[in-house]
Order: structure tokens, then C-alpha cells, then sequence
């Protein structure tokens, strides 16, 4: 790693401590000379900042046209059409999921305990309600076909 800082010999600026300097890379970069890491801070000269090339950063010139916003508005006309289709397209996917009912009558044997049933289905509907997600990937392993083809 190689850091260079100003010296302030053309600046004026007070000179970094370079061992504070190679200290704090060290920290940074995770230093480990058993790698074979090293780090080289040099002090070098740098240039005064010129007086006009800072006025005229500071005061940008006011001439410019209608003309060089287009390309803005353009880009912004387009992120907000795009906005726009991914909005309409996640809309357009919600579906109402219609729930099958369940009536212990249903099952061979009716005269079964009702009430065990319906607090069983009771419970099992509460239970899909909390967690759906769970539930749904329980049954996806269920209905998952993991035999192995029979060979003729």
C-alpha cells in the first residue's frame, strides 16, 4: 500500500504525521506482514491551489439554455414511466385465494365426534392463518414425489 500526503512546503498547510498516517492504513487494510504486507507513506509537495480556477468553481456560469435540461428530463420521463409499469404490473398480479371449506360430514364414518373435529379443523385453519408460508412449503414436501422410477 502506498500513501503519498502533502508536505505544505507550496501549500502552507501544517504536514501530517506520517507514522499517525501509516498507523491508521495499517487498521484499515488489515495489515499482516506475514503476508508479506507493506506500507510506504511518502511527503511530496503539492501544488497551491490556483486563485482563479477556485472563483470559478465557486461561481459557475449562468448562461445556460433550456436546451441543456433535456436530457434530465428525459431521464427523469423515463424513470418515472418505468416506475409507473412496475407499479401497474405488481397490481395486476394480486389474485383472490378462495379457501375450500371443511365438513366433518365429509369423511367416511359421519358419526365421527363432531366437535373433536371441527376444534382440530379450527386449529389447523388458525395455524395456516400465522404461518402460511410454513405450511405451504410442509406441503409441498408432502406432495413431493421422492420414489425412486420403478425400471422395467
Amino acid at each position: 500500500m502506498a500513501v503519498v500526503v502533502d508536505d505544505g512546503s507550496l501549500t502552507q498547510s501544517p504536514a501530517p504525521d506520517t507514522a499517525e498516517i501509516e498507523n491508521l492504513v495499517a487498521a484499515a487494510i488489515g495489515l499482516d506482514p506475514a503476508r508479506g504486507d507493506t506500507i510506504q507513506v511518502s511527503a511530496a509537495a503539492f501544488p497551491a491551489p490556483d486563485a482563479t480556477a477556485a472563483d470559478a468553481q465557486a461561481a459557475p456560469e449562468q448562461t445556460s439554455s433550456i436546451m441543456d435540461l433535456i436530457p434530465n428530463v428525459a431521464g427523469a420521463l423515463v424513470l418515472l414511466l418505468v416506475g409507473l409499469a412496475l407499479f401497474l404490473q405488481t397490481r395486476g398480479g394480486k389474485h383472490e385465494v378462495q379457501v375450500a371449506t371443511w365438513s366433518p360430514e365429509a369423511l367416511p364414518g359421519g358419526d365421527r365426534d363432531d366437535l373433536a373435529l371441527d376444534d382440530m379443523a379450527t386449529d389447523v385453519l388458525a395455524l395456516v392463518d400465522r404461518q402460511p408460508e410454513e405450511i405451504a412449503t410442509l406441503l409441498r414436501s408432502w406432495l413431493a414425489d421422492n420414489r425412486e422410477p420403478v425400471r422395467n
